[in-house]
């Protein structure tokens, strides 16, 4: 801190007297500039933290968004599977269907070829 200004009335104690005024008001000066310093830090750390703060936010709505999707495709796969199932389940059963089908028209085939060829031996 700096020292009360010396009241010497001679030529040497003014200059003491400028020169404690000097140092007081350079003081005063670097206390302010200090001052302005500390409260600029605090609001930049400020700045900081809201904007830390703000980008935390977007970060845990982007997040709760992504989920909704996820569960979204989830529930959309697990339809698609069981169609898929459905119809795989389907087309065996046609496949089964078609062989039968196929053997039954042999099987005829075979029969009208018998009967043309026992009518032609008829004739």
């Amino acid at each position: 801190m700096a020292s009360p200004p010396s009241t010497v009335t001679s030529d040497s104690g003014s200059g003491l007297l400028q020169s404690s005024i000097f140092e007081e008001n350079l003081e005063a000066v670097q206390d302010q500039r200090k001052q302005r310093r500390r409260f600029s830090n605090r609001e930049s750390a400020r700045r900081s933290r809201a904007r830390k703060q703000q980008r935390l936010d977007d970060l845990n709505s982007q997040l709760q968004h992504l989920r909704q999707d996820n569960a979204e495709v989830l529930a959309s796969l697990s339809l698609i599977t069981q169609r898929y199932f459905e119809v795989d389940r389907e087309n065996s059963v046609l496949r089964i269907q078609s062989m039968e089908l196929g053997n039954r028209l042999m099987s005829l085939a075979e029969i009208l070829q018998c009967c043309f060829n026992g009518s032609r031996r008829l004739l």
